[in-house]
C-alpha cells in the first residue's frame, strides 16, 4: 500500500473518528468509503486501535509542524495592533482549516475515552498556545507596550477565553461573524486592559 493510499486512510479514518467517535467507526465503512477490501486495509493497519494510534501519531506530528512551542515560537509584536493582527490570523487559521477542524471535533469527543487523547488535547486547547503567548506577553511588557503584571496570568485569560469562543465556532457555525466580532472585542478591551498608558 502506497503512501498516498495510507494518508488518504488517515485522513479518512480521522474524518469518521471525528464524526462517530471510537466506538462508532467500523473498519468495514472505513474501507468500503475508501473503496478498498477490509483485508487490504488490515494489512497495513492491523486492527481498529493500530489505526486510531496512528491517527494519533499523524495529528501530533502535523501539530507539532505547525503549532508546537518548540518549532514555532513567536515574534513578539511591536505593538497592540500588532497583536490583534497575529491573534486574528491564528483564529481564522483555526476556525478554518479542515483537518484541524477534524482533529479538534475528534479531540473534544474523544478525550474522556482515552488518557492519550486527553494529553494531546490538554497540549491543543490549553498549554502550548498558553506557552506561546506567555513569551508574547512577557516580551510585550519587556518592551513597555504593557505595563508590568503577571504575563503567565494574562496568557492563561487570554487564551482560555479565545480558545473557549472558537469551539462556540465549531458548535454554531453560522454564528461565526458574531463570534469573530466578540473575539475582536475582547482582545481590544484585554489591551486596554493592560496596555501600557506611561
Amino acid at each position: 500500500m502506497g503512501k498516498d493510499t495510507r494518508e488518504k486512510i488517515l485522513k479518512n479514518a480521522l474524518e469518521m473518528f471525528a464524526n462517530k467517535g471510537y466506538e462508532g467507526t467500523n473498519i468495514r465503512e472505513l474501507s468500503d468509503a475508501l473503496g478498498v477490501s477490509k483485508g487490504a486495509m488490515y494489512r497495513h493497519y492491523d486492527s481498529k486501535e493500530h489505526l486510531w494510534d496512528s491517527v494519533l501519531s499523524n495529528i501530533e506530528t502535523e501539530y507539532e509542524k505547525n503549532m508546537g512551542v518548540n518549532n514555532n515560537l513567536p515574534e513578539i509584536p511591536e505593538s497592540t495592533d500588532e497583536l490583534i493582527e497575529i491573534t486574528l490570523r491564528m483564529i481564522n487559521y483555526t476556525m478554518h482549516d479542515p483537518n484541524v477542524i477534524m482533529c479538534r471535533k475528534m479531540l473534544n469527543r474523544e478525550q474522556y475515552r482515552d488518557e492519550k487523547v486527553a494529553i494531546l488535547s490538554d497540549r491543543h486547547f490549553l498549554t502550548d498556545i498558553e506557552s506561546k503567548f506567555i513569551v508574547i506577553f512577557k516580551g510585550m511588557i519587556e518592551k513597555k507596550i504593557f505595563r508590568e503584571d503577571d504575563y503567565k496570568m494574562m496568557a492563561l485569560e487570554y487564551t482560555a477565553t479565545i480558545s473557549a469562543l472558537i469551539n462556540q465556532r465549531d458548535r454554531f457555525p453560522h454564528k461565526e461573524e458574531e463570534i469573530v466580532s466578540k473575539a475582536l472585542n475582547y482582545i481590544k478591551h484585554f489591551i486596554k486592559t493592560y496596555e501600557n498608558n506611561k
